[in-house]
């Protein structure tokens, strides 16, 4: 029953004053094959080659440039140190995700969902914590970067996704309020990150999160990306 409600909740709200839809790129719009373990595992050796254990930090602290900078500032860790740890972390992140980046596939509807809100003279942007370079490929492999009114990836911003500045900076960008525009995600991390920006979020259940987690954190649910296209007939 929560997610008929949910849904209903979406259906009913004034769509009329939504300028923007902000997606996640990873899950929600694509798939591709990206192997997060090998990534880890590169992080890691970058990691133990610095002097640090694999349990040193958590991992998404590890992936926020700026938030792991102040802490091995804390660590005494000099700023030239800093730079250099953080530049090999980014350099193997990038490295991993631009393999088998030819395997990208649209997620079935993507494509005619982003078409669909052209038409409807809706702005659309990508926020992401892929870095830049993967994203744009893979948007052009799946041919939707034409789709696209900005980019925001990992290396575009201080502090990713959940953190609020991650989702502002797309909607500074584009000159949106938060009032004007709907986030949509795969995962816990997406909608943490619109609530954190007071954006409407809609989950959609093709990537990371399960229904039980969006239902815990109070936000709407569709099946897929595709299923927006109810919300603009």
């Amino acid at each position: 029953m929560r997610i008929v409600r949910t849904i209903e909740v979406v259906c009913t709200m004034k769509l009329g004053q939504i300028k923007t839809v902000i997606l996640d790129l990873e899950g929600t719009l694509l798939t591709s094959k990206i192997n997060f373990l090998k990534m880890r595992k590169k992080i890691i050796k970058v990691l133990t080659l610095h002097g640090f254990t694999e349990d040193s930090f958590p991992y998404l602290l590890i992936t926020n440039p700026n938030k792991f900078k102040v802490i091995l500032k804390e660590k005494g860790i000099s700023e030239t140190k800093i730079s250099k740890i953080n530049k090999e972390i980014a350099n193997a992140i990038q490295e991993v995700e631009m393999e088998n980046i030819e395997d990208t596939i649209e997620i079935h509807g993507a494509k005619e969902i982003l078409q669909k809100l052209k038409t409807k003279k809706i702005r659309i942007g990508i926020v992401t914590r892929n870095c830049r370079v993967s994203t744009i490929e893979a948007l052009r492999i799946t041919d939707m970067l034409k789709f696209i009114d900005i980019i925001v990836a990992r290396d575009d911003c201080e502090n990713p996704k959940p953190d609020s500045e991650h989702l502002l900076r797309a909607l500074k960008g584009l000159n949106i309020k938060s009032n004007e525009a709907i986030m949509v995600g795969d995962s816990w991390l997406d909608a943490l990150c619109a609530i954190n920006s007071k954006v409407k979020f809609i989950g959609v259940l093709t990537g990371y999160s399960s229904k039980e987690k969006f239902r815990e954190m109070g936000v709407d649910v569709q099946p897929s990306v595709k299923n927006l296209s109810n919300l603009f007939t």
